[in-house]
This record gives structure tokens, C-alpha cells and sequence, in this order.
């Protein structure tokens, strides 16, 4: 994991604002710091640090192809909110 990505994101999940782990970290640990596509790979993104973001796992798995900005618009959903997904 890139130090330049934990500053610039200053350490924050991108879509949760949790502090991520980096160290010591076991590979199923939901705050496990990832790097995620904005636009999915699968939706023709690219690996280029413009399209990449700091993410917790947990995050990250649960955006799945999704891009960015429809993930941020679920998860800002209070009725998606409440249902727990993210504590």
C-alpha cells in the first residue's frame, strides 16, 4: 500500500472516512486498507493513480463494480444507512 495514497487520503477510507489498518492486519479485517477503482475495471477503468482511492475492505466489498459516486449515493441513503452494513 502506497504511502502517497494513506496521505493523500489521510489515512480515511474514502467512501466511510474510517481510519483504515496497514499494519499487522489480518486479510478479512472490514477496516483493512485497500486500494479501489472509481471506475471499475470491469466498467473500463483503468490503473492509474487518478482512478484509484484509499478504501476499508469492507468498503471495497461492498461497492463491488459499482462506481464511486453510486456507492456514495447508496451508502448516503438513511434507509441504507440503517441497516447496519457499516458500523
Amino acid at each position: 500500500m502506497g504511502k502517497e495514497f494513506r496521505k493523500k487520503f489521510k489515512g480515511k477510507c474514502h467512501y466511510c472516512k474510517r481510519m483504515v489498518r496497514v499494519k499487522h492486519v489480518k486479510k478479512d479485517d472490514p477496516l483493512r486498507a485497500t486500494l479501489d477503482h472509481v471506475i471499475p475495471r470491469s466498467k473500463g477503468g483503468k490503473d492509474s493513480r487518478k482512478n484509484l482511492v484509499l478504501s476499508c475492505y469492507q468498503c471495497n466489498q461492498a461497492k463491488g463494480h459499482l462506481r464511486a459516486e453510486e456507492f456514495l449515493r447508496l451508502i448516503a441513503d438513511p434507509a441504507r444507512a440503517s441497516q447496519g452494513w457499516v458500523d
